[in-house]
Formats: structure tokens, C-alpha cells, sequence
């Protein structure tokens, strides 16, 4: 009787230890990349929301996108409403030093915020992207997509 007490005591301890060494193996396994992972889906949605509320808008103005979108396509301006320290790089064009503030033309009526990337601290400066580009079109981006990631989207 005791043998069989003991064998099960052993049991319980290997069925333990097997059970903290694979939930050991899914967390290590990639923290990082899966982090990056789903940073890099919340900046897809962001970039489609905002894009999606700027379509709204123009739709509903009969034709005419947002005030400050430029029409240069060679210029890119980063969402925010910071009146300086805008001028990153994305794309490898630099953008342009003031943010544009879109809230005024977007919050409430198309979307309730304006959203900003995972690392950055708040709407003042969002590190997304609005361009349009020569064709007309409106090209809406990340600038710091993680794991090489390249978001950006164009309508």
C-alpha cells in the first residue's frame, strides 16, 4: 500500500514539472516578436481608422479633403497637434515641422479620437502619416512599423 502512495506522489511531481517546463517554453519562446506583432496590428488599425474618417469626411464635404493636407506629394505630414518637432523621417522623406492637426476636422463628427502609435506618448504627435500623392489619392502610414513592417495604406 505504501509503494502505490508513493508512486502517485512521484506521478504528481513529473506531471508538475512537465507542466511548468512547456508553459516555461510558450513564454519564452518570442515575447518580443509577439509584442511587435501586436503593435503592428494596432497601427494597421489606427492608419485604416483615420483613413476611413478622412474618406467620411470628404465624401460628406463634396470632394474636398480636410484643411492642411497639403497637395505636395513630395512632402509628408505627420498627424498631431504639435505646432513643431514633427519633422521625422518616414518613408525616407522628411516631414514637415509643424504636425497637422486633423482633430478640428475629424473628432466627433468621423471618429471619436485621433489615434496614436502604441510607442508614442499621446494625439500631439502621433507618428502616423497623411500624404497625397500626384494622382490625387490619399496614402496614410506608420512611420515606425516594428520587425521591418512597412503600414501603410492608400485610397
Amino acid at each position: 500500500m505504501r509503494e502505490k502512495r508513493f508512486l502517485f506522489l512521484e506521478l504528481l511531481i513529473i506531471v508538475g514539472v512537465t507542466a511548468f517546463l512547456v508553459s516555461a517554453f510558450f513564454v519564452l519562446e518570442d515575447p518580443k516578436g509577439k509584442f511587435a506583432g501586436s503593435r503592428n496590428d494596432r497601427r494597421w488599425t489606427d492608419v485604416s481608422l483615420i483613413l476611413d474618417a478622412v474618406s467620411k469626411y470628404t465624401e460628406n464635404n463634396n470632394g474636398e479633403i480636410p484643411s492642411g493636407i497639403d497637395e505636395s506629394p513630395v512632402t509628408l505630414q505627420i498627424i498631431g497637434s504639435r505646432s513643431f518637432g514633427c519633422g521625422i523621417k518616414c518613408k525616407e522623406i522628411n516631414g514637415e515641422e509643424a504636425c497637422l492637426d486633423l482633430s478640428g476636422s475629424l473628432v466627433d463628427g468621423y471618429i471619436k479620437s485621433i489615434p496614436f502609435d502604441p510607442l508614442s506618448v499621446s494625439e500631439d504627435f502621433t507618428k502616423y502619416y497623411i500624404n497625397r500623392l500626384s494622382d490625387g489619392r490619399i496614402e496614410l502610414g506608420a512611420c515606425e512599423g516594428e520587425a521591418g513592417a512597412r503600414i501603410m495604406v492608400v485610397r
